[in-house]
């Protein structure tokens, strides 16, 4: 199941819509940013409790 998320990309500050696959779980991936096409490391966390995902980015290098 995919669910898109608002991320802000740590380079050029501007927000885009990306999906995460819920039923992966927990990951980590590098996905480029759709606005200035940067590398941007996505990491996953999915709340035990209520399923809700927590996307935080940060510069890939």
């Amino acid at each position: 199941m995919e669910q898109p998320v608002d991320v802000q990309c740590p380079f050029c500050g501007e927000t885009f819509t990306t999906f995460i696959d819920l039923s992966a779980g927990g990951q980590s991936y590098t996905e480029d940013c759709q606005v200035c096409c940067k590398a941007i490391d996505m990491i996953i966390t999915i709340n035990q409790k209520t399923g809700a995902p927590r996307v935080t980015t940060k510069r890939a290098y």
